[in-house]
């Protein structure tokens, strides 16, 4: 067998301060280390921060904690960088002498996630990785003109894999885009052993759980989700419903406001909890509802299909090509009525919704093992 070696350069991984970001790399790169003799990740960190009110911030020690793995074939190392501000086109560059500096060590066989910056600073250094966009990094930078030329350059040069079919369309409406670079290789998941909860109670006895998960800012919609949940509130007597907001960010406080304001009944917010207490919460509610502007294939809707249960979402990019009539419903993004009216859809429909049938979809199209064979196959790894 060849030397079976895979070096992964990542922005996105799971560390002591922030143990639920990048979670979905984590994940994959625990199935990695099972195909492939050796896995090494170098994971992207700013020597310091910049900020506008605070030219420049100290790293924490729990931002560079990175979680191990643990595993003997994985190894997990930093590679800093002098940051440069977001808008600036020295930010991929000086990222980019960093990898430089670096690339001796790296694999012949190399997988970037983002396409800017990570992605395109391996390209300025000329190096010849496979590049998975996933979405907001294509998004976000794509709107500075230099910035995207950068990203053009990098994508026509390169070999990419989109997220989800929507990313993929929305890159190839750029003219300038050579679309033979791309190819669509969806996140996967590790499917729960936790099984299904069926409630024991009947609908109208009980309380109808919606459950969000996600940062609490407003790309997500999470303020639509709690004037659609308020309304729902008002529109409805014979049922009481519930609401749910996992994670956190700069909008908490808002929205905590805001449901005051609105006098919504049952919403709760938990804030940032780790993944595998995620995973007892969706296990536990009726329905995740995931009203995002912009979302590149949405990880969490899978987590909740995989327990069987069904999911509301918006037209933003990914969603719409996961969700179909047996397990969800898709409404246009910032639309509070058709949310409402969709949140009351699924409570008087959910016996229609059913858990193995949902389950099954998942095995067949989400599973991390076979959905990571995928990509590896397009790195043209070879597999133990």
């Amino acid at each position: 067998m060849k030397n079976n070696k895979l070096t992964i350069l990542t922005p996105y991984f799971p560390t002591k301060a922030n143990k639920y970001g990048g979670i979905f790399v984590y994940d994959q790169i625990k199935v990695l280390a099972d195909l492939v003799e050796q896995v090494e990740v170098y994971v992207t960190r700013p020597w310091f921060k910049i900020s506008r009110k605070f030219p420049f911030i100290e790293i924490s020690r729990d931002d560079l904690a990175l979680i191990n793995i643990e595993l003997a074939n994985v190894t997990l190392k930093l590679i800093r960088y002098f940051p440069f501000p977001k808008d600036s086109i020295f930010y991929h560059v000086s990222l980019a002498v960093s990898i430089f500096l670096n690339k001796n060590k790296f694999s012949e066989k190399l997988l970037v996630h983002t396409v800017y910056p990570v992605g395109a600073a391996v390209n300025f250094a000329k190096l010849n990785p496979t590049i998975v966009v996933h979405g907001s990094d294509y998004r976000y930078f794509s709107g500075n003109k230099n910035q995207q030329k950068s990203i053009i350059k990098t994508i026509n040069r390169l070999q990419i894999v989109t997220v989800s079919k929507g990313l993929k369309q929305e890159i190839e409406s750029i003219d300038e885009i050579n679309t033979s670079k791309l190819e669509v290789i969806e996140n996967g998941i590790m499917l729960s052993n936790l099984k299904y909860l069926q409630k024991e109670e009947t609908l109208r006895d009980s309380i109808f759980s919606f459950v969000f998960v996600g940062s609490l800012i407003k790309l997500k919609g999470v303020y639509e989700l709690l004037y659609a949940f308020s309304e729902l509130q008002k529109n409805t007597t014979y049922q009481r419903y519930s609401l749910t907001f996992v994670g956190d960010g700069i909008e908490r406080k808002g929205l905590e406001a805001l449901a005051s304001k609105l006098h919504a009944k049952n919403v709760s917010f938990l804030g940032a909890i780790e993944n595998s207490k995620v995973s007892e919460v969706l296990n536990k509610k009726d329905c995740l509802v995931l009203p995002s502007y912009q979302e590149g294939f949405g990880r969490v809707i899978i987590e909740m299909f995989s327990f069987g249960k069904p999911v509301i979402s918006t037209t933003s990019g990914g969603p719409e090509y996961i969700i179909n009539d047996d397990n969800g419903l898709i409404v246009p993004p910032k639309d509070i009525q058709a949310l409402s009216s969709a949140m009351s859809q699924i409570c008087l429909n959910f016996a229609n919704y059913k858990p193995e049938k949902i389950i099954k979809y998942v095995n067949e199209n989400y599973n991390l093992v076979s959905q990571t064979i995928k990509l590896l196959d397009y790195v043209a790894m070879d597999v133990k």
